[in-house]
């Protein structure tokens, strides 16, 4: 401040704009604080929905590679029931009746726990009438295709 505005009575003046101004400035570093936590909470809700974004795309790519899974086992399936019916030649004539209800292939109806139980019995059977047969004659039947 010049000697010469507080000789003439200006200092109160200048007083005044100095407290003015340092309102003003007060005010504009308190919106500048604003601005700043309202930029901080919309860094942090972009990297909130850049994560969710991300996840996504995680779970997009997991399901993708499960697709792809099913895609090939399907494949693998639809050769492996090809190859069967080609060495199964009754499967092409009996297909009309699989799923019947009440029919020789009604798997729907059909206990499996008890048909399993029912074919390891039966091959436990096999197994001890094999042990009773002569192998020689056991060779000579399998070779006529009597036993598989």
């Amino acid at each position: 401040m010049h000697v010469c505005a507080v000789a003439h009575g200006h200092f109160p003046l200048y007083q005044a704009e100095h407290s003015s101004a340092n309102q003003k400035l007060q005010e504009e570093l308190a919106a500048l604080k604003r601005f700043d936590s309202e930029i901080k909470e919309l860094e942090d809700v972009i990297k909130a929905k850049e994560q969710i974004v991300s996840d996504a795309d995680l779970q997009l790519k997991k399901l993708d590679h499960d697709i792809q899974n099913i895609v090939k086992d399907k494949q693998a399936q639809t050769g492996f029931v090809v190859a069967v019916e080609k060495q199964n030649p009754w499967i092409a004539e009996e297909k009309k009746s699989f799923g019947k209800p009440g029919g020789a292939y009604d798997f729907e109806a059909l206990n499996m726990a008890q048909s399993k139980e029912k074919a390891r019995e039966l091959e436990d059977m096999q197994k001890s009438m094999k042990k009773k047969v002569n192998p020689k004659a056991l060779n000579m039947l399998e070779g006529y295709g009597l036993f598989s």
